[in-house]
């Protein structure tokens, strides 16, 4: 769940939402300048951009809350129990799906457990599980790059084009878009730099423009409810069963000389 804030309500988007722009991101993907290259609109990286979030379901249909925060939980406040069972889930799903789609969809979960355990916020206990995940999900990347046959450099330039359409997803979500650097973006030949430079707070200038076919439209659904206290699970259930769903839109340009 993605909680933005808007004046004295909060907006929240599900995650397999917000994932859902990274597919539209995945089939516009390719520059009239032919830096950046297509990709296949029903193969394994589109499906796994759109799909990548899947794990998430079963938590946005019940939904938790921070008791000490009182508030609802943003994806990046999940407990390590809950962040591992959405992520087995996930990885389960995209294999379900297509081994590609999976291996895809286990890189993707790797690089966030990576950078959790980076961070200080796990106590000790909650970390061992942590790393078996990331060790066992290393390992079955190994067997399923080898058993199909795909060369290592390729697959990891298309989990990182998943991790920069995550990440420009999050930008215009979790909002107002701010100004950043998506870097290291694979291109044909090379790697470049994105500069995302807000036009409207739900809007932004790319340079170098990465998509073809123009202006990026995009709209996503979200509940909106007060900003209030919720220190139960049951009271944030509640509110969102009651919540109006609106339709947030955005915007992704060339640089307007």
């Amino acid at each position: 769940m993605i909680r933005r804030k808007d004046g004295t309500d909060w907006l929240l988007i599900a995650q397999p939402d917000h994932a859902a722009v990274c597919g539209q991101f995945a089939e516009r993907w390719g520059s009239p300048d032919g830096n950046f290259g297509p990709v296949d609109p029903g193969g394994p990286v589109a499906v796994a951009a759109r799909e990548h979030d899947n794990g998430w379901a079963e938590w946005e249909a019940a939904p938790t809350v921070d008791p000490g925060a009182a508030r609802p939980r943003h994806f990046t406040e999940m407990p390590a129990a809950e962040f591992l069972g959405i992520w087995q889930r996930g990885v389960r799903r995209g294999a379900d799906q297509d081994p590609h789609v999976g291996l895809l969809v286990s890189m993707h979960a790797g690089r966030l457990t990576r950078a959790r355990l980076a961070s200080p916020r796990d106590p000790p206990a909650d970390r061992d599980p942590l790393r078996q995940f990331l060790q066992e999900q290393e390992a079955a990347q190994d067997v399923v790059r080898s058993r199909l046959g795909l060369d290592p450099q390729a697959v990891a330039a298309h989990s990182w084009l998943i991790a920069t359409w995550d990440r420009l997803s999050l930008l215009l979500c979790c909002g107002p878009v701010p100004a950043a650097t998506l870097a290291e973006v694979p291109a044909r030949g090379r790697t470049r730099d994105i500069a995302v430079r807000p036009t409207g707070e739900r809007s932004a200038s790319l340079d170098p423009y990465p998509f073809a076919g123009g202006p990026v439209e995009l709209a996503v659904p979200a509940r909106r409810i007060p900003a209030l206290p919720y220190t139960a699970p049951e009271a944030l259930r509640a509110a969102l069963g009651a919540a109006p769903v609106e339709r947030l839109t955005f915007a992704l340009h060339p640089v307007w000389h």
